[in-house]
């Protein structure tokens, strides 16, 4: 791959800071029991950013 266009590089660094945050988040304070709700957020305003 020689070249990204850089809305498809923006997206996925926010994507990446999503995860780590969320995943950080689960780690640190032990919040496992939202997951699936937590799933469905950032998936929601992942569709609404789009």
């Amino acid at each position: 791959m020689e070249s990204m266009d850089i809305a498809v590089a923006y997206a996925m660094w926010g994507a990446i800071g999503i995860m780590g945050t969320a995943s950080c988040g689960w780690l640190l304070f032990g919040r496992r029991r939202q997951a699936r709700a937590t799933c469905r957020r950032a998936r929601s305003l992942a569709i609404a950013r789009a």
